[in-house]
């Protein structure tokens, strides 16, 4: 039975594109994984952690978990040569919804996520004034009554000598509480919860606009273009934390700092909620569950063979990545601890906030602060630009390859459809762009990462289980030219969805009602969680309902390259 449909386009469809090169593929998937995720939750959860005692169970879930999860997405891409939805209808017709799912929890996260970046792009514009407006304490937004943590602690003058009279600070609150009032009045004009969403926050609204089009010209030629921006967007934020890092370490304070975070305290790796959260914030950062990885996998040629050895580089890097950024992070916040001679839990606060409250002090007491300034939040910028550029072209790429005859003549050129997949995930995000919009960024993140966690064991369930191991193996030999070794079967038919089933009770186990600095939410957000829950995980049971209804018969396609085909060209066949 021929099924070249996998191979060509179909009537109304482009030529799907293929990575120029191998380091095209590597870079836009490190890019994707190293994000401002890795800079803002990782040493929040070191610390939370215990230290070593999350790095051990993060290193053991990067090898079991991981690095399984990172190959079968990438090889799923690449035996389908398509993005979820249609990868999954031709691998496990019945879990076709999971994705689906994958397109839609793309679409929510790049909506409020693009959030963030109009706040590094709001405090890149205003680094580039000469005095750093979030570090100075005499400014209409500064309000001296409203300080969440309070560290009277008189400072010398000469601690803060940041080369001139720029800074000229008496106390360290003042300072802490400056950075505060920023991004609190400055930025997002908080108000006092969910109930008052308030007016828009203009300046916020042209920077989510001005985040979008940056995104739409990163992939609006395909990963032809794409493939070339990820040597800046990938390379440029290790340069800038190698810097950072070498600054860091020129502090003092750093080496106590550093050793009360990452000094072990054995009896916690015993704890299910350690365990729990590194397996969940290596789920959330690579972005397992959503897509991205499989439709990067479906851009490499057939006769691409090195998935595995990729997949290593990529979760090994990442590793070193977290590692890396927890030096810069915790380094500089045993500075502030050494500064305030202060508790170590009185500068470590986890949430979307760090590096705009927290770091900035750090930024404060290195030389020429500017300079450091400008860098520090064009590395963000960098970071999460790869993340976010990789969910659009995901979600344009699969209504393209599941839409595209029934798309109109004018929709049917991506960089066309791009337009209303941009404007779908503007019209997410513009929520959180008003007053209240933090309260919704907080609810969104929480309840979406219930299904992120879901979707990686489905994902396992409809191609390693209903699948089976004899099918999925013998794609492997014939389209990727060898089987998985013995060490990716094991964690495919058994550890690697073990974890997934005891970290998915864990997370629920552990759920709680959204906080946000003490404001409570009231109940209705509970349901609005729940509704959006419901929202994302509805594919799954209609897709299946679908299918079992459909007259057609399931199939699964093999590509297998024949001498009479170029390398490109596949011939596919059905496994019965």
């Amino acid at each position: 039975m021929d099924l070249s449909g996998a191979s060509k386009p179909a009537p109304g469809q482009q030529q799907r594109d293929s990575w120029e090169r191998p380091s095209h593929f590597i870079l836009t998937a490190l890019g994707y994984a190293v994000n401002v995720g890795t800079f803002v939750i990782y040493p929040t959860m070191f610390f939370y952690g215990g230290g070593a005692d999350y790095f051990i169970p993060y290193l053991i879930t990067m090898v079991l978990f991981t690095m399984p999860m990172v190959y079968l997405e990438f090889s799923i891409g690449q035996l389908t040569q398509r993005g979820p939805v249609q990868a999954f209808t031709q691998l496990c017709p019945l879990l076709k919804g999971v994705g689906v799912c994958m397109v839609v929890v793309s679409l929510l996260v790049n909506g409020y996520f693009n959030v963030m970046m109009s706040w590094i792009l709001f405090y890149l514009f205003s680094s580039l004034s000469p005095s750093l407006p979030y570090l100075t304490n005499d400014n209409a937004w500064n309000t001296p009554g409203n300080t969440p943590r309070a560290v009277d602690v008189d400072m010398d003058m000469d601690m803060w000598d940041l080369g001139g009279d720029l800074y000229n600070f008496t106390n360290i609150t003042r300072l802490d509480r400056a950075t505060r009032d920023f991004f609190n009045v400055r930025v997002l004009g908080i108000s006092d919860g969910i109930e008052q969403m308030g007016s828009v926050r203009w300046e916020l609204l042209g920077c989510l606009v001005l985040t979008l089009i940056i995104e739409y010209l990163c992939i609006f030629k395909g990963v032809k273009l794409s493939g070339k921006v990820v040597y800046v967007t990938t390379l440029l934020p290790y340069a800038v934390l190698f810097l950072l890092l070498m600054v860091t370490l020129s502090l003092e304070g750093i080496g106590e700092g550093l050793s009360n975070a990452f000094g072990p305290s054995w009896y916690r790796l015993g704890s299910f909620e350690v365990w729990t959260r590194a397996v969940s914030q290596a789920t959330y950062s690579f972005g397992m569950g959503t897509g991205v990885l499989i439709s990067m996998g479906s851009y490499n040629k057939h006769n691409y063979n090195n998935i595995c050895r990729d997949s290593v580089i990529v979760t090994l890097v990442h590793f070193a990545s977290v590692l890396l950024t927890a030096l810069v992070v915790l380094g500089g916040i045993g500075h502030l601890n050494w500064l305030q001679n202060s508790d170590w839990n009185d500068n470590i606060h986890g949430g979307f906030e760090q590096p705009f409250k927290e770091y900035t002090l750090i930024l404060a007491a290195m030389p020429v602060p500017q300079l450091w300034a400008v860098l520090f939040f064009i590395m963000l910028l960098n970071m999460e630009l790869g993340r976010l550029f990789s969910h659009l072209e995901l979600v344009g790429s699969c209504v393209l390859e599941t839409l595209g005859p029934k798309l109109p003549p004018g929709l049917r050129r991506k960089e066309i459809l791009l337009v209303p997949v941009c404007v779908a995930s503007f019209l997410v995000g513009l929520p959180c762009v008003f007053q209240g919009g933090i309260y919704v960024v907080v609810l969104m993140d929480l309840y979406i990462s219930i299904p992120m966690m879901m979707l990686p064991l489905l994902e396992i369930v409809g191609v390693c289980w209903m699948l089976g191991p004899t099918r999925l193996f013998d794609m492997f030999s014939k389209s990727l030219g060898k089987a998985p070794n013995i060490f990716f079967k094991v964690c495919w038919m058994g550890i690697t969805p073990l974890i997934a089933v005891l970290t998915l009770a864990g997370n629920l186990a552990m759920h709680h009602p959204p906080m946000y600095y003490g404001f409570q939410y009231p109940y209705w957000c509970a349901v609005v969680g729940f509704l959006l829950i419901v929202f994302t995980l509805m594919w799954i049971p209609i897709g299946y309902l679908r299918e079992l209804w459909s007259p057609s018969r399931p199939h699964v396609p093999i590509h297998n390259p024949t001498a009479a085909e170029d390398d490109d060209r596949v011939e596919m066949e059905e496994v019965r």
